[in-house]
């Protein structure tokens, strides 16, 4: 005799398959957005360190005086300055024609030969209450000649800007004490601190002046 049959065990019903995931676009989780943004910011940081960069480079050049230079032109004129930029331009004939006669040939062979154009620098001559500017340009055309004399020297002033010049001789109340300019150099040292203390007014705070010899021989 054989056992009735037990019941049937029932296979679990499959879920249904979920649908595949949309693939969706990268604007819609605002990937680009955040890329632009870090780029941008990446490139605010450089201009920011390159500009202070600049402002250091450009900064301290102005408490480094560069070498005094002495420059003759074919005209005859003689300057003595410190060089402060050079530049590339395009000369006019009415700048040629104020050349010397003998010298306009020769300028027009090497304007052709540099194809019309031609460098100019921009000198810091100073003395103001001389020449009524602080500042010469001079074209390379007009330049006969560019030394650095020894014992040239520069006098920081506490009015008119700077003075550019050879010390000639050295006056104490009046009186002539140095006669050579290796003399005067020396005697403005030994005196530079207690006649500025005499000169200073008792109402102007010290730290506005500071006024100081600076040998070009010594900055070549």
């Amino acid at each position: 005799m054989t056992p009735p049959p037990g019941p049937t065990a029932s296979k679990p019903a499959r879920l249904p398959r979920r649908a595949a995931a949309r693939r969706t676009s990268l604007h819609a989780h605002a990937e680009p957005m955040v890329w632009l943004t870090g780029g941008a910011l990446a490139v605010s940081l450089l201009m920011v360190a390159g500009l202070l960069l600049l402002v250091l480079v450009r900064g301290l050049a102005t408490f480094w005086p560069a070498p005094l230079e002495r420059i003759a032109t074919v005209d005859g004129k003689v300057y003595l300055g410190e060089l402060a930029r050079t530049e590339t331009y395009r000369p006019t004939e009415a700048e040629i024609g104020m050349l010397p006669a003998g010298e306009r040939a020769a300028a027009r062979a090497r304007l052709a030969a540099a194809g019309g154009r031609a460098e100019r620098r921009l000198y810091r001559t100073g003395n103001f209450d001389l020449t009524n500017t602080h500042f010469h340009w001079l074209s390379d055309l007009a330049v006969k000649e560019v030394t650095r004399p020894p014992g040239a020297v520069i006098l920081e002033r506490r009015a008119w800007g700077r003075f550019y010049g050879f010390p000639a001789a050295f006056l104490l109340d009046g009186a002539r004490r140095g006669r050579t300019p290796e003399e005067a150099w020396r005697l403005s040292l030994r005196y530079h601190d207690e006649e500025r203390e005499r000169r200073r007014p008792a109402l102007i705070p010290p730290r506005f002046f500071n006024p100081c010899w600076i040998d070009s021989d010594r900055q070549s």
